[in-house]
């Protein structure tokens, strides 16, 4: 996303997803059973960026993306600012790719710590030094992991973060919420909610972010009405994005309410005895 002086100039480009490696690779892997298998997200998005801005002047730009593409934009957005005029300003946003290293309650899944060590092994994507220093030669896969990159991504960013993020919470528990039981919902509360706080508040202490944290049972905002609608304390995403980078005013915006979808500006879920974790004991 570019924009001018003004934001109803804003020019919002996407770049599709195509190369199922959270654009993060520009390599090539023979995969078994599927043969050689290109991995080019990377460089989709910084020719991307050197077409749509390249050596212009005095630009303005928020590199981000969603899901994948949040995970992609938090590892490359300090290595776009080679691609542009040393005039330009670039911020981050990157949105629902705080994934956390937990293991599944859902033992078939496949835990996300594991794909964050496979994908930097096939993809061998740049770590910022920032990263790399806090985590050591040894754990860089760990800079593929949005637990532990986002806090230290040296492009000021805004994150968006969903308490109960729904798509790794369905696939660490198996289930939505109208079908949890009393051990899945205790298992979003605590490991999952709190180590999505641990790193909320891991990114905010970092004072060139802000982040965007509602307690609902979503994945994504930057896709629909959610980026203006989903509201914590009367602050949407929308509004904490312009009042952080027109006034440098950092608006906190996380919610502190008890339970999934706790807050009203929440989109509706269907719903079952264990959703909010009531002990019948």
């Amino acid at each position: 996303m570019m924009r001018g002086t003004a934001w109803e100039n804003a020019n919002l480009v996407l770049v599709p997803y195509c190369s199922s490696d959270a654009h993060m690779g520009d390599t090539q892997s023979d995969i078994p059973l599927f043969g050689v298998q290109q991995f080019r997200g990377r460089r989709l998005a910084r020719e991307a960026v050197k077409q749509l801005v390249g050596m212009r002047e005095n630009q303005e730009i928020i590199f981000g993306g969603l899901s994948a593409g949040g995970r992609g934009s938090m590892v490359l957005v300090d290595f776009i600012h080679e691609l542009v005029h040393h005039s330009t300003t670039i911020y981050g946003l990157h949105d629902s790719g705080a994934y956390q290293d937990i293991q599944p309650y859902n033992s078939d899944y496949y835990p996300f710590g594991s794909q964050c060590h496979d994908a930097y092994q096939m993809y061998n994507p740049p770590i910022s030094s920032r990263c790399s220093d806090a985590h050591g030669p040894d754990s860089l896969y760990n800079c593929v992991c949005g637990e532990y990159m986002l806090p230290n991504v040296m492009t000021p960013s805004q994150v968006i973060i969903h308490q109960y993020d729904s798509f790794q919470l369905k696939n660490n528990l198996g289930h939505e919420p109208e079908y949890w039981t009393y051990k899945m919902c205790r298992y979003a509360e605590d490991p999952y909610r709190t180590g999505m706080k641990k790193t909320i508040e891991d990114i905010w202490n970092n004072e060139d972010h802000v982040v965007f944290a509602p307690a609902c049972y979503k994945h994504g905002l930057l896709s629909g009405s959610g980026f203006q609608d989903i509201k914590v304390d009367g602050i949407s995403a929308q509004d904490q994005l312009i009042s952080w980078m027109e006034d440098n005013v950092r608006l906190r915006a996380v919610s502190t309410c008890e339970g999934v979808n706790c807050q009203p500006t929440c989109p509706q879920i269907e719903t079952g005895d264990q959703t909010w974790c009531i002990d019948n004991l």
